[in-house]
């Protein structure tokens, strides 16, 4: 997987995984509030642990929930 590292989370980033891309976007917005974390730095950190995540979340169901106005609206 390569990405293009943007100078700041606030930017957005294009993955790509073999023929696809994947476009992320508002890498500003707040995550954890109280922590200080964006969506930038959970991406960030996926992308540092992946290696050792995926191998074992093959073949398991996994969910995605969405909170496109933050998650302190949700």
């Amino acid at each position: 997987m390569s990405s293009e590292h943007p100078q700041s989370p606030a930017a957005g980033r294009v993955f790509r995984l073999g023929e696809k891309e994947v476009h992320l976007t508002h890498l500003d917005r707040l995550y954890y509030p109280q922590a200080g974390l964006t969506k930038g730095h959970v991406v960030d950190y996926y992308l540092r642990v992946s290696p050792y995540l995926l191998p074992h979340l093959r073949g398991r169901p996994l969910t995605l929930e969405r909170w496109p106005e933050g998650v302190e609206d949700g």
